[in-house]
Formats: structure tokens, sequence, C-alpha cells
């Protein structure tokens, strides 16, 4: 007999999953509150053969200059090159300013006078290469299950390797292999739960990518809130989503063997929810004490865990999983 559960993700956080591809200032620009991205066949059908011409000389020219010059003339002909995107996400103003302040320009000398090239390249997220649209990988939101699961067969301890090592080689694995009950690959037990992937399909038609900083907090109090050098840049799923993708679980039968403590779907329900809720609780005060989080975005979350979610869950219609880089 196969269980079949279809579900949704709404979105409480901006999300960034990578794939390993960026955008870079020689195929992208940014204009009138959006990033603009052109591929070199839609670049060769927006310029002339002279504009292109004199593209190619400016990057010929030496060392970091060459990159400036190129740059610099791609903004130049942002309005033509606009025309061939194959498609466009939205940018914060902050974001644009920071674009167009920087582009084809230097970010600073050091005392030496050497220049330090300016970082424009932006992380992409996963996305589907004919749709332009974003998605979540079934794998990803398996592997998340799969650490609430072990989280919970391992009774919540944490692991008692010295502070001052490196956990022993492998000990990872053979502690998966312990709480799971498997010894190879082909006999671990999660290969009966089944996870498609889920692409994103908003019922609004809401754009489903925006650009972000992303900066790296510690977790104790600091004089400066502010990153050193310049920040990364990365593509997410916007935070506050509702329903926005959707993906199927699917529980295969087995005479043989079963997910330990996750059986069915009420079962993975309530295993997610906690380990994940918990954490979500936890980092909100953290985030709170720190100073490190819009307090109206941490009110309207933690509203939705006091009422409309905390509803959901006791009654396990929902279930809180993090998955890629949660951003902020």
């Amino acid at each position: 007999m196969l269980q079949t559960t279809h579900c949704t993700i709404s979105s409480l956080t901006p999300i960034h999953i990578g794939c390993g591809e960026d955008y870079y200032p020689t195929n992208y620009v940014i204009k009138d509150g959006a990033l603009h991205h052109f591929s070199a066949e839609g670049m060769i059908q927006a310029l002339s053969l002279a504009e292109r011409n004199a593209l190619a000389t400016k990057a010929m020219q030496k060392g970091a200059d060459g990159l400036k010059a190129l740059q610099a003339g791609i903004y130049a002909n942002s309005d033509a090159l606009i025309e061939q995107a194959t498609h466009s996400v939205p940018v914060t103003e902050a974001m644009e300013h920071f674009y167009q302040s920087r582009v084809g320009k230097v970010a600073q000398h050091e005392k030496q006078g050497r220049k330090i090239q300016n970082i424009l390249e932006i992380q992409r997220h996963a996305y589907n290469p004919y749709t332009q649209q974003p998605y979540i990988a079934g794998s990803g939101i398996k592997g998340a299950i799969r650490t609430a699961l072990l989280d919970q067969l391992n009774d919540h301890k944490d692991h008692n390797f010295d502070e001052n090592r490196s956990a022993p080689r492998h000990a990872g694995e053979q502690l998966q292999k312990k709480l799971i009950e498997y010894q190879n690959i082909t006999d671990d037990p999660f290969r009966l739960l089944k996870i498609s992937d889920a692409p994103y399909q908003h019922p609004d038609e809401l754009n489903g990518l925006e650009i972000r900083f992303i900066v790296n907090r510690k977790k104790q109090q600091r004089k400066k809130m502010e990153s050193q050098g310049i920040p990364l840049k990365m593509e997410c799923l916007p935070a506050n989503r509702s329903k926005s993708l959707s993906f199927d679980i699917r529980f295969l039968d087995s005479t043989e063997k079963s997910i330990p403590q996750m059986r069915d779907i009420q079962q993975l329900v309530n295993i997610c929810n906690a380990y994940y809720l918990p954490q979500l609780e936890n980092e909100l005060r953290l985030l709170h004490d720190l100073n490190y989080v819009n307090p109206i975005w941490r009110q309207e979350i933690q509203n939705l865990l006091d009422g409309e979610i905390g509803r959901a869950i006791a009654k396990q219609q929902v279930f809180l999983l993090r998955l890629g880089m949660s951003t902020n």
C-alpha cells in the first residue's frame, strides 16, 4: 500500500538554496528596481557589431582596468540589454544603490596602491532552467526530515566529542547506521520515504525570487553590527509566501523494514515539529536579545506561532522545517 500526502510550503523567512551558479556583472544589469539577466546570445541581439567590438576592446585592457571598463560599458548599454533579458528579479532600493555606486569602479585602494575590485557576483538560487522559476529539491526536504528523526532517535543528545578535537572519521555515518538500524546504503529504511521536488507555483503569480544582502552575525553581543568587507549577495525565495511551493510525500510499504518511529505522515509531522519548533523559538529569542532582527517581523512570526500556526501544529496539520540557508 502506498501512502501519499500532498504538501505545500509557506516561507517564514527568505530561503536560499544554492545551485553552484552565480550572476556575474557581465551578464546582468540592475535598473528600475530589478536585476535583468541576459545571455551571450541576448547581448548579440541587443548590441550592434560596433558596440560589441567596443566592449571587447575595453575587456582587453590590463588587469582590473579591463573588467572595470567592461562593466561600465555593459551598464551604459543597459536599456538595450534589458529588452533581451531572459528574466528579471526584484531588488531592494539599497541593493540597486549598491550596484550603481560600484559597477565599473574600484571598491577601494590599499595603502600600497593596489586596487581592490568590486565583488558584484550574486549567488543564484536553485531554479528550473526552462522557466527560470525556483524550486526546492526533494532531497533537501528529505534531509531536513532525516535530521529531525535522528535527533529523536538519539534522545535529543548533543555529541560527546572533545570540544578541542574534531569528530572521529565517519562517526556521524556510524551513528546514523546505529540509530536508523541499517548497515549498507541499499538497506537504509529512508529509501521507503519518497519526496518529490517542490516547484514554485504561487496562486497569485507573485514573483518567486528576490536579491538580498547576506551578513554573518555572531551569537554574542557586539559593539558594531556592521559586517567587515563587502556583504554577500544571494538570490532567495521571499519571506511570507503562503503555499507557494508544492510537493508529495510517499511512504512505501515494506514487509522487511520500516523507518524507526516514522511509519506514516502523522509521526513525521510530530517528529519535525518536536525538533524544529523549539529551534525556531530559541532563535527568535536570540535574535531579539542581540537586536539582530526587525522587531516587526519577529512579532509577526510570534503572532503566527501563538495563533494560526500554533493551532495548526496542535492539530497536526502543519510541520516546520529548516531548508537551505534561512536569511534575515
